[in-house]
């Protein structure tokens, strides 16, 4: 089939589109009824479903005909459209690709970087990047894409408007960025960068036509344009967001219609859906329901390794912690401060118990925050052994030989079992004498508590990715990280993260691994597992095989489903 990176329509790989020509790894051509051959598939996000997987006939459902409309049905709904103030949420990571496109991207071996709305870059001496745009692009409102819009978005991240986070790790890297013509854009760096090429796969790119342009008026989609393949068609607030084929796309329609993002935060009720065919594809599935799923014939399971662990933070900075107090309901010293007491609290916990009896084994028991086989994990460091004995020793050491109370925070339906898992922690804390609640929360709302370190131990869990490994760690465990929600400090690792920025990541494996060491000493952080994803689709509908480097809601490697009733049609 000669190179099947190219796409169906012979463009040249490096400059394809990547949600529809940019495909990948799959050795046979498949075709469909008056349709040309299709180049195998190789997508980056979770709404590629949407240009990979599209049959070439319409499917009927409840007695009607229906049209190329693919539905998704997710656990989770975004808190806005706006991509720069929602970049740290899962739906928004893993959906605004399909209508924000940033200047590059990845293949999917997580590490080849790829130009996008870039045609090409340079780096004419350590600090100093030029480059180079596509021509011919144009947003979905008809306006150009130029240098002034890469400018605005580099500028706006760094100050995102309402409550956004900006993405430092990206802005703290530009000392300056200007624009050089129409289709170039010269960045100098405030220290050698050798990752910002990757970084830049961060910054959706926003049309310098809104400008002044608040979240909520992303949320009326006023504001929501972008380059990618798709346009926001409507959003309806705990319901679906629909998205429609963008006419001023400088590719090949999407073979999707039409993409329905449905919100089912019930995992029961997600279930059912797939199950009776009103969803084609979901993520999340319950462990418990995967037999039951895996017998239906039209469906498929599919899991892969995820650099991802759900962690708690704890708070150690704070010398009173707002829920933590002694047994009668009266602050204390925070006990969470003394190193002993975070031993403890880790000591109690069983792991291996909760990844076996409420994960189905479905996941890894974690002792540090990355996960085996990726960027920075420490080889070195010892699962830890459930050791309730020694907790309680410890917290005698430290002075609280009677327990204390605490509050234990986190999500509620967003990580499968989360809110079982906060049971099953309160109960394993309680063997060592604390008394401890449980507040599960929505994460629409529990986010924003979350950032506002509301918190004493909170649930947390974040995504890693080849290129963005080093600075995620350090937003999170350095000293002034913006996501380093526990308050977390310690000079040593403050050090080794600001080395890794002038590094490769052959270094930052070194550089991480080391920090790893230092933080599982701290216990910085309360490890539990490392994820396996768990996805369920109509295999009628539907093919894919996910990959290691599949972050959060990203469909990789999808394939048009080649069935029976699609191949009666050709």
């Amino acid at each position: 089939m000669g190179d099947d990176r190219n796409s169906a329509a012979g463009i040249p790989a490096q400059k394809a589109p990547w949600l529809l020509h940019r495909l990948g790894s799959v050795a046979n051509s498949i075709r469909c009824a008056g349709a040309h051959a299709l180049s195998s598939v190789r997508i980056a996000s979770f709404f590629v479903l949407a240009a990979a997987m599209a049959s070439c006939v319409e499917a009927s459902r409840d007695g009607e005909s229906r049209k190329a409309t693919l539905i998704i049905g997710s656990a989770e709904e975004p808190q806005t459209l706006d991509p720069q103030y929602g970049l740290f949420g899962q739906i928004q990571q893993a959906t605004f690709p399909a209508v924000f496109e940033p200047l590059f991207f990845r293949e999917l071996d997580g590490k080849t970087i790829y130009p996008l709305l870039a045609e090409s870059y340079e780096f004419t001496d350590p600090l100093t990047v030029r480059i180079d745009l596509k021509k011919s692009v144009v947003f979905s409102d008809g306006t150009a894409f130029d240098a002034d819009d890469v400018v605005f978005t580099l500028k706006r991240l760094a100050d995102p408007p309402g409550a956004g986070i900006p993405i430092k790790y990206v802005t703290d890297a530009i000392s300056s960025v200007e624009a050089r013509g129409e289709h170039a854009v010269i960045v100098r760096l405030a220290e050698p960068t050798p990752n910002f090429i990757g970084y830049l796969m961060e910054a959706p790119i926003l049309s310098s036509e809104i400008a002044n342009a608040t979240p909520a008026e992303f949320n009326t989609l006023e504001a929501a344009v972008g380059t990618g393949p798709y346009k926001f068609a409507e959003w309806r607030r705990g319901d679906l967001i629909e998205y429609v084929r963008n006419p001023h796309f400088r590719g090949e329609p999407p073979l999707w219609e039409n993409v329905v993002l449905k919100f089912i935060p019930n995992h029961a009720a997600r279930v059912a859906a797939l199950l009776a065919g009103d969803i084609d594809f979901t993520n999340y599935i319950p462990t418990t329901d995967i037999q039951r799923i895996d017998r239906a014939e039209d469906i498929t399971i599919a899991t892969a390794p995820a650099n991802r662990a759900l962690y708690f933070h704890i708070d150690i900075a704070r010398d009173v912690s707002p829920f933590v107090t002694d047994k009668n309901g009266a602050p204390i010293e925070n006990p969470l401060k003394d190193v002993r007491v975070r031993q403890a609290l880790s000591l109690a916990i069983d792991r291996q118990l909760i990844v076996d009896k409420l994960l189905d084994g479905y996941a890894t028991p974690a002792a540090q925050w990355i996960a085996p086989g990726f960027v920075g994990h420490n080889a070195a460091i010892k699962d830890v052994t459930t050791d309730r004995r020694r907790a309680r020793k410890l917290l005698e050491e430290a002075g609280y030989p009677d327990g204390f109370a605490l509050t234990l925070h986190g999500t509620s339906g967003l990580y499968g079992p989360d809110r079982r898992i906060l049971q099953a922690m309160a109960a394993m804390w309680a063997k060592i004498g604390l008394e401890v609640d449980v507040d599960a929360i929505p994460a629409s709302v529990y986010w924003g508590r979350w950032v506002n370190k509301e918190f004493s131990v909170c649930l947390s869990s974040y995504g890693l990715q080849y290129y963005r490994t080093a600075p995620i760690v350090s937003v999170t465990l350095d000293t002034n990280g913006y996501d380093n929600v526990g308050g977390y400090s310690n000079p040593m690792v403050d050090a080794l993260l600001a080395q890794t920025t002038s590094a490769d990541v052959s270094e930052q494996h070194e550089q991480l691994a080391a920090v790893a060491r230092l933080t599982a000493k701290d216990v910085a952080l309360l490890p539990i597992y490392h994820f396996e994803y768990v996805f369920g689709y109509r295999n009628d509908r539907i093919q894919y095989q996910p990959t290691k480097n599949v972050r959060d809601l990203e469909i990789l490697n999808a394939t048009p489903a080649l069935t029976n009733r699609l191949a009666q049609a050709q």
